[in-house]
């Protein structure tokens, strides 16, 4: 998973094996900052798989 944002675009969860994330929320103990309008980016193998843009 990435963010794009203002500053560029980085990854904030490593890749983790699908059947270990399937059914589950996304959350984080960590805030995410990020400058201007953002995009959170769900890639699979290498493809855009989901894209979320938080109002």
């Amino acid at each position: 998973m990435v963010v794009s944002d203002a500053s560029g675009e980085r990854q904030i969860l490593q890749a983790t094996d699908a059947s270990q994330l399937a059914g589950r929320d996304a959350n984080s103990s960590q805030p995410v900052q990020v400058v201007g309008d953002a995009m959170f980016i769900v890639r699979r193998d290498g493809a855009d798989y989901a894209t979320v843009t938080p109002n």
